[in-house]
């Protein structure tokens, strides 16, 4: 279903779909983005994923953070590792 609204006197467009059987979440999600990004809109256009596909990103990035915050013998791998990904989730975000 895909439908245009307005929302505070802008328009917003609203598309809806499933992941096809063979397919993964995170990597469909992460195909929309780049696929948004690549469309080179103008100034003043921005997109957003909603639903279960931005609950995997916070979720996926939630997890990061104690990694990213640990202490302990072997923490410094598991930290730097888990700061690279959360700075990753978070540029790919804006």
């Amino acid at each position: 279903m895909s439908q245009i609204n307005r929302l505070d006197r802008q328009r917003q467009v609203t598309l809806q779909a499933s992941v096809a059987p063979g397919y993964g979440l995170a990597d469909r999600s992460q195909a929309l983005v780049q696929a948004a990004q690549e469309l080179n809109m103008p100034a003043g256009y921005s997109t957003l994923v909603t639903g279960r596909g931005r609950e995997l990103q916070r979720t996926f990035t939630e997890f990061m953070l104690p990694l990213a915050l640990g202490t302990g013998p072997g923490a410094e791998g598991c930290r730097a590792a888990a700061v690279a990904v959360i700075g990753g989730q978070s540029l790919s975000a804006l």
